[in-house]
């Protein structure tokens, strides 16, 4: 996925709760997350969601995993809201 659409995709308002949530998740976990620069900054969100990779919590590895694909998913394949809202929740 090309940055822009990535970035799009991030600043989506039911993105932002997912986010929020993540942050929370790696706060839990020592480390501070920027949430503004996570919106518009693809490498940066990767590079935060690759750090909640190594988390003890089942649960943030998991959200890790959600974050990194939804930056990897080609334009094509980018999910509707409906399917963000679900995946996220699981």
């Amino acid at each position: 996925m090309d940055t822009a659409t990535a970035s799009a995709l991030l600043s989506r308002d039911d993105m932002f709760v997912d986010l929020v949530s993540f942050k929370w998740l790696m706060a839990d976990m020592g480390c501070w997350i920027d949430l503004p620069r996570m919106r518009y900054d693809t490498a940066y969100a990767c590079e935060c969601a690759s750090r909640g990779l190594s988390a003890r919590c089942s649960v943030l590895q998991q959200r890790s995993r959600e974050l990194l694909s939804l930056l990897a998913a080609p334009v094509a394949m980018e999910p509707t809201l409906n399917d963000l809202g679900a995946r996220m929740q699981r």
